[in-house]
């Protein structure tokens, strides 16, 4: 059982940190969200490899890099390939190979549905509309991605990621309009909640179900809810420095596992106070369900964060013999 409760934990936190890289690109005057990054959600990322939705095995990756108008490249070995992983390997392939291309696109723009849901509906597109776009998204995922692991490992990189995002923007500006291009980048600052939303009208019964203009109102007040959560945090003038599964927690050495779910719960529970004021009683025990099953993760995952930091602790404690 603990095993499961840790492999779900590490799978919530692929999908958190690709969350994270679509938000802060978004947040970028460039093309951002195109790793992206999902979603639209907060601090900024580790500098590394940018990994995108776009892989073989159609799921979420890791962070992007820093937008520095250089490069570094990784010392190693001559062949910039060696210093990589199979499956980044892979993806280079078949990113590269113009048979192999075609196929990963079609998984890609697969998975860009499933994590975008009901976009045509909020931008007005028609299935044509919405398939380009899907399409137009897929590609710049792998090109941003591809050229995020070439510049990692290369000496040549220079300014192409800050151009490749540029001109994803125009890209993106010329498919939608600056209308279209604006409701966009409104739907990926609330991506977060809109996920979640999306997995709760799937839960409900026919009899329960949450209508469209109710599904949007209760996107646009849990969203409302985060930010305000982000603003005292601000205020304060602390900073969140741990999402787990969306919360955002404060953490520091010292911290403890009891102050961690206290942040939690909290979080949570101004959550269900919004949503109490949207949903029915039988659609808000769906919601209250939902949350116990995130609490699980967030409890293993601030869990196996206080136990990496005591097992670490007295390392940086010990003083060497003179």
């Amino acid at each position: 059982m603990r095993k499961l409760v840790v492999l779900l934990a590490c799978t919530t936190a692929t999908f958190a940190a690709s969350t994270l890289y679509l938000l802060v690109e978004r947040g970028r005057p460039v093309s951002s969200e195109l790793p992206a990054p999902s979603p639209a959600m907060a601090s900024a990322p580790a500098p590394g490899a940018a990994e995108s939705i776009a892989t073989s095995k159609i799921s979420l990756s890791a962070p992007a890099p820093a937008p520095a108008e250089t490069f570094a490249p990784t010392p190693g070995p001559a062949d910039p390939l060696q210093q990589m992983g199979a499956e980044n390997r892979q993806f280079l392939e078949r990113a590269t190979d113009p048979m192999q291309r075609q196929q990963l696109l079609e998984e890609t723009k697969v998975n860009v549905r499933q994590r975008y849901p009901a976009l045509d509906r909020l931008l007005g597109l028609d299935a044509n509309g919405h398939d380009r776009l899907l399409e137009l998204l897929a590609n710049q995922f792998i090109e941003m991605r591809k050229t995020s692991l070439q510049c990692k490992y290369e000496s040549t990189c220079g300014t192409r990621l800050p151009q490749l995002r540029e001109t994803q923007q125009l890209e993106l500006a010329a498919l939608l309009g600056p209308d279209g291009q604006q409701r966009f980048d409104a739907y990926v600052q609330t991506r977060q909640e809109r996920l979640s939303v999306n997995s709760l009208r799937g839960r409900l019964t026919d009899k329960n179900r949450l209508a469209d203009a109710q599904a949007e109102v209760l996107v646009l007040a849990l969203a409302d809810e985060r930010n305000r959560v982000a603003e005292e945090l601000v205020q304060r003038g602390e900073t969140e420095t741990m999402p787990f599964e969306g919360v955002p927690l404060r953490y520091s050495p010292g911290t403890t596992y009891d102050e961690l779910m206290e942040q939690a719960q909290a979080y949570y529970a101004r959550l269900r106070k919004r949503a109490g004021q949207v949903l029915t009683p039988a659609q808000l025990m769906v919601y209250d369900q939902m949350i116990a099953e995130k609490l699980i993760i967030v409890r293993a995952m601030a869990r196996s964060t206080i136990d990496m930091q005591a097992k670490v602790a007295p390392a940086r404690t010990l003083t060497p013999l003179h």
